[in-house]
């Protein structure tokens, strides 16, 4: 058997892999890997074997044993890092031969020092990647293949301050932090800035100290992440700076706010925000503002669309690069949005009305205006906004996906995405963290939906909308 140099194999799409052909199934798990897969986990790096994808060539047993996180041929590695840090999808060691050939692999030699050295060379970053995701498993076990997902609305950042934590890395029975979504295996989390409204500032154990100081706070919390947590997490104001994170096998978060009345009527005030690194500005919450009113059990308030100054203002964040975001707004409100905005508007997370007659839902002529314009809605994981029952307590998979069947049906593909809420919902949630969005995801695939299909709800239309407005 001859062993292919790493060089020669350096730009090929293959998986990211360690695979080799021998005589027995036998030899292979006795003699050859378990030394190989010591070697590795003795400096620190992640190895899982797949020997249940056990196939045939010829006369030899193939399993594939995976330095990373995936079982599945060159789309494994695309999915967790989006793109080789080196440039290059590497298939680290090869054998081919006749039994009885001469060998000179140097596994077989045992020079596993060397062998590492060769790996290291070739695929540094790489390696990189998969040791900053080990360092935030912790030894967790995965259940599911991890798949790069955006998801675009948490509540994290909020607890985290109204608990008094100094970061988002780890928190106790957060749903969201970033310990969670690396395991989850996220590549964008918009993490809001939410507004806190007048009855939950009255819960606050120490007094808020307004809105513009909160707003600062909150995006000290974030800053302060970003710096202690470098290995693994790194902060992102466009689509360039996301690939480059991922590229270094890192999750991008993204600052989003929901509710613009810190806006307060000020054009200036839009444009300090996107320097920030805020990108998406949800016009409202549950409490009318500067941009317009919110959604309501009440008719004629529901009526209302935009202000003069939120009708203006949409030009204003169009031009800064600023995402507008439409979820909690008033109808009249959505329907001004549509008919103004010449790029795509999101709906950040929203579920379909046609199943769940909460007015913080979405109508189908609404879905289809979204999607028209190019436009997304993520999946909320919110009980309430999921079926009939407006007062049901738990969030199953099965409703969830409904609600993203609905939606494509609409709308399209196109218009489907994800944004769980997470950190500012409660109840039975069956998805109840970003660290089992991969079950998520293989149960939507046990569901029907294709590979085609969740490639576009995870990563892809999000990447589309997000290009076209903040570059």
């Amino acid at each position: 058997m001859v062993f292919r140099k790493m060089a020669e194999e350096l730009g090929k799409e293959n998986l990211f892999r360690i695979e080799s052909a021998a005589t027995s199934s036998e030899e292979i798990g006795n003699d050859i890997y378990p030394p190989m897969k010591t070697a590795l986990q003795k400096r620190g790096y992640p190895c899982y074997a797949h020997a249940a994808r056990q196939t045939v060539r010829g006369d030899y047993d193939r399993w594939d044993y995976l330095i990373g996180m995936d079982d599945e041929n060159i789309r494994s590695m695309r999915r967790i890092y989006g793109a080789d840090p080196e440039g290059k999808i590497s298939m680290l060691m090869d054998w081919a031969g006749e039994p009885g050939e001469e060998i000179d692999d140097p596994w077989y030699t045992r020079d596993f020092a060397g062998a590492l050295a060769q790996i290291e060379a070739g695929c540094s970053g790489l390696m990189k990647a998969c040791m900053s995701r080990q360092k935030a498993f912790a030894g967790k076990r995965i259940t599911a293949v991890p798949r790069p997902y955006a998801d675009l609305h948490c509540d994290t950042l909020y607890t985290a301050w109204r608990t008094g934590a100094a970061d988002i890395f780890q928190m106790d029975g957060a749903m969201a932090d970033v310990s969670k979504i690396v395991q989850g295996g996220c590549r964008l989390q918009l993490y809001a800035i939410f507004m806190p409204s007048p009855e939950e500032k009255r819960e606050f154990v120490h007094p808020y100290p307004g809105d513009d100081a909160y707003i600062d706070a909150l995006h000290d919390i974030f800053m302060h992440t970003v710096q202690q947590h470098q290995d693994v997490f790194a902060a992102a104001k466009n689509m360039q700076e996301v690939e480059c994170n991922a590229a270094a096998g890192k999750v991008s978060g993204m600052l989003s706010m929901e509710d613009g009345r810190a806006v307060a009527g000020s054009f200036e005030k839009i444009r300090h925000f996107h320097d920030m690194g805020i990108r998406v500005m949800g016009l409202t919450w549950n409490h009318a503002n500067c941009f317009g009113y919110p959604n309501s059990q009440d008719r004629k308030e529901m009526q209302k669309g935009l202000t003069a100054f939120g009708k203006e203002a949409i030009s204003c964040m169009e031009e800064t690069g600023m995402l507008i975001d439409v979820s909690h707004l008033s109808d009249g409100g959505f329907w001004d949005v549509a008919r103004l905005c010449r790029r795509p508007f999101i709906a950040s997370h929203s579920n379909c009305r046609a199943l769940n007659p909460h007015p913080r839902s979405m109508t189908d002529e609404m879905i289809r205006a979204l999607a028209s314009g190019g436009g997304i809605m993520g999946l909320n994981f919110c009980p309430i906004f999921l079926s009939r029952n407006l007062k049901q307590r738990k969030s199953s998979i099965d409703d969830l996906a409904r609600q993203l069947r609905h939606r494509i049906r609409v709308g399209g593909l196109e218009c489907a995405a994800v944004g769980t809420d997470f950190d500012g919902i409660g109840g039975e949630l069956e998805i109840p963290s970003a660290d089992r969005m991969p079950d998520f995801f293989e149960a939507l695939e046990q569901r029907g939906f294709s590979s085609y299909e969740l490639e576009h709800i995870c990563w892809l239309n999000t990447e589309r909308v997000f290009r076209d407005v903040i570059g």
